[in-house]
């Protein structure tokens, strides 16, 4: 199973000047001081946005306090994404979080109480001895705060962690595939009862709540990403930033923000529709399949007609018209059928 973004290598290329980009209206802001939001007002001096630009801070439940939320929101913060996790203490624990579930729910009334109406969790499901009581815990807890934006992570044990290692050694009890697709058609059930309907493999929320950060990078489209290992993407070009602090720093003070970039790479025609199908089919709205050839130039229902013959055969695909999308059940096996796409 794999609902969790998809993740791109590739070696990187020769560097290259790109065209302008458009102007867009989405910003996300990551991490800041316990109690303090003013790094908002700063960049509000900074940068020129159209008013309805949605701008958001990313957020861990006990980093801020309720002046530092009002600070956030004075300085143009307009949406919140908080990470919440679990609603479990011991699993918080387990996991190394520095907050309890009880500071969630005080973020999320402290953030209101500071304006924020258009605000986000962040759930994992399938933490080692997960269960369908304990997650149902979880979703209690959604509903009783009733934000209108939630983002669901499935955990992937992967690269050189304490997490991996117990996996291989059969000592981390991680939930069974079934028990994991069952509480995700759970959860988007309760959630949907509650009016946030799943738009996104991993996203769910009500009519006119869906983030517009995220939405560019199902939609290919460019954006720009300042700080440490942040990440740009225009045209056919990805780039990425130095991945140290005081790196950073001393390459913009130094020689300008270009000098920031650690690497890049150049995607070539096929590349870039190929990962624009992935995730574009990442949406509930999937791909219209006529917009997708004149964009980009592929039929895709020729170019994969032998890879695509068993998804559709075994109901994880479907076309509606022009589009093409994962029936539900596809969603839980998104991985799948991606692969068959390569």
């Amino acid at each position: 199973m794999h609902l969790l973004p998809l993740r791109h290598r590739s070696p990187p290329a020769r560097r290259r000047a790109p065209g302008p980009l458009p102007a867009r209206a989405a910003r996300r802001d990551r991490g800041g001081a316990r109690g303090s939001g003013r790094h908002a007002v700063l960049r509000g001096r900074r940068f020129s946005l159209p008013k309805d630009a949605e701008i958001t801070v990313e957020a861990n439940p006990a980093d801020l306090d309720a002046a530092g939320y009002r600070e956030l929101r004075s300085g143009g913060a307009n949406r919140l994404s908080l990470g919440v996790q679990s609603f479990d203490d011991a699993v918080l624990s387990e996991m190394g979080r520095l907050h309890s579930a009880a500071d969630s729910v005080r973020a999320v009334e402290q953030a209101r109480g500071a304006g924020f109406g258009n605000v986000s969790l962040d759930l994992i499901l399938g933490w080692p001895g997960e269960t369908a009581a304990r997650w149902e815990h979880n979703l209690d807890g959604v509903a009783a705060l009733a934000t209108p934006h939630l983002s669901l992570y499935v955990l992937e044990v992967e690269g050189r962690t304490l997490l991996r290692h117990r996996a291989r050694s059969g000592r981390l009890g991680l939930p069974e595939d079934d028990l994991v697709a069952d509480l995700y058609r759970l959860t988007v059930d309760r959630v949907g009862a509650q009016g946030l309907e799943r738009y996104e493999i991993s996203n769910f929320a009500r009519p006119g709540f869906e983030s517009r950060h995220n939405a560019k990078y199902w939609a290919d489209a460019p954006f720009l990403g300042f700080g440490m290992s942040a990440h740009s993407y225009h045209e056919d070009r990805r780039w990425w930033n130095v991945d140290t602090f005081g790196g950073y720093c001393r390459a913009v003070e130094e020689r300008g923000a270009a000098a920031a970039v650690a690497g890049q790479r150049v995607l070539s025609p096929r590349e870039r529709a190929q990962e624009a199908l992935f995730t574009g089919l990442r949406r509930r709205q999937g791909v219209d399949l006529e917009a997708f050839r004149a964009t980009y130039g592929m039929d895709v229902m020729a170019e994969h007609a032998h890879g695509l013959a068993r998804p559709f055969a075994a109901g994880l695909l479907e076309r509606r018209g022009p589009r093409l999308r994962l029936t539900d059940e596809g969603v839980l096996l998104s991985n799948e059928v991606f692969q068959v796409l390569v």
